[in-house]
């Protein structure tokens, strides 16, 4: 198949993003987070000599992390989370020059249509506003708390998978194929609307999980320390505070929205598989919707069962992304009918 210098520059950045999506979760999952107190929007080199290396964890030392909960971290341990925070921030840099360098290259040498020109710079704007965040994020765990906004996380994690969407579904629009639209019922394609909703709303919720350590409390499974519903869901007076702010609250509706997105993933596989005409076009991405699901389920409870060791967080956090993504271009794919057309 033949494919424009447009789309393989989608397919770049797309994996460059996918690699910096999971290196901002490693950067999370290890508390790597606020191991750099400064930023400098274009970036510095690494710490390259004893002076420099002291003078940073002199400054991680003096911040609420390292007051409060790394008191006595060393040299060698500070530069384990250092180098964490330092490739995440490296690689968003990289994002953007890539984007910067092919709108201009691709333009200079006239690859590109003015409507694609304008989408990789809607790219790079939000690239760097999501820098921005990122380090406002940063900063509200150097006050007196020594953990940073789960609002801003999640608004930070939620802009970088909806920068994926955007690029997954401009190279599916790139892809021109006859068959690439398929004809379902105006309900199957409603419901395909509605699992890719909830998948988003999953994935945020999984945000919240994150920004509050939620993980790290309740390991057992399917219950919730012996109890359906635990015993602190309610220890925030507020009901919207207590949704976002309370880690059991957090971890309750992830696990009650995980359940129901792989429910409904496997009553609409089994609703296209008895209503759609040309279901084999649409068998792989079919099954995909009941093989995701599943897998992050499981992940999900060896990873709580486990208090999220580094390995399987990260796969839980990227599996979570492969459901989103096939959640969300499977309505891209299909085009509506009345029943019995």
């Amino acid at each position: 198949m033949h494919t424009t210098a447009f789309a393989r520059i989608l397919v770049l950045l797309a994996m460059l993003l996918l690699l910096l999506m999971a290196v901002g979760a490693a950067t999370r999952l290890t508390d790597s987070g606020l191991s750099m107190t400064t930023w400098k929007p274009l970036g510095y080199l690494p710490p390259h000599n004893s002076e420099t290396w002291q003078k940073n964890l002199d400054n991680y030392r003096a911040s609420p992390e390292g007051k409060i909960i790394n008191k006595s971290i060393t040299l060698a341990e500070f530069k384990q989370i250092f180098w964490w925070e330092y490739a995440h921030r490296t690689l968003a840099r990289v994002l953007g020059v890539f984007l910067l360098g092919s709108i201009i290259v691709l333009n200079a040498r006239r690859k590109i249509t003015r409507k694609q020109s304008l989408f990789l710079f809607l790219l790079l704007c939000i690239v760097t506003i999501q820098g921005l965040l990122g380090w406002l994020m940063v900063k509200s765990g150097l006050h007196a708390e020594p953990r940073v906004s789960p609002y801003l996380l999640a608004i930070h994690l939620t802009i970088a998978l909806s920068l994926l969407l955007l690029i997954c579904a401009r190279l599916l629009g790139e892809v021109k194929t006859k068959k690439r639209s398929i004809v379902v019922s105006k309900y199957s394609q409603a419901t395909c609307f509605a699992i890719a909703a909830l998948a988003l709303i999953t994935f945020v919720s999984g945000a919240f999980i994150a920004g509050l350590d939620a993980g790290s409390i309740h390991n057992d499974w399917p219950t919730m320390s012996g109890k359906f519903i635990p015993t602190d869901y309610r220890s925030l007076d507020s009901y919207i505070t207590n949704a976002f702010e309370n880690p059991a609250a957090a971890q309750f509706h992830h696990r009650v929205l995980g359940t129901l997105l792989l429910i409904a993933s496997i009553i609409l596989f089994l609703n296209l598989r008895a209503n759609q005409r040309n279901y084999q076009a649409l068998i792989t991405h079919a099954r995909l919707l009941i093989i995701l699901p599943s897998c992050q389920v499981l992940l999900g409870i060896i990873t709580l069962r486990l208090q999220v060791p580094l390995f399987f967080g990260l796969a839980h956090h990227l599996c979570a992304i492969a459901v989103v993504v096939c959640s969300c271009l499977l309505p891209l794919r299909l085009v509506s009918r009345k029943v019995g057309q």
